[in-house]
């Protein structure tokens, strides 16, 4: 395996991460602004 197909997975990896963690942030909001609309 060449070296830049290793360097796209890792930086593939990373974003579907990075999206993760976009994801429960923005939950944790919501649910913090439902509790204060409770």
């Amino acid at each position: 395996m060449s070296r830049h197909k290793k360097i796209e997975r890792h930086k593939e990896i990373d974003r579907r991460r990075r999206r993760k963690k976009k994801r429960l942030k923005q939950r944790k909001k919501e649910a913090i602004q439902a509790a204060g609309k409770a």
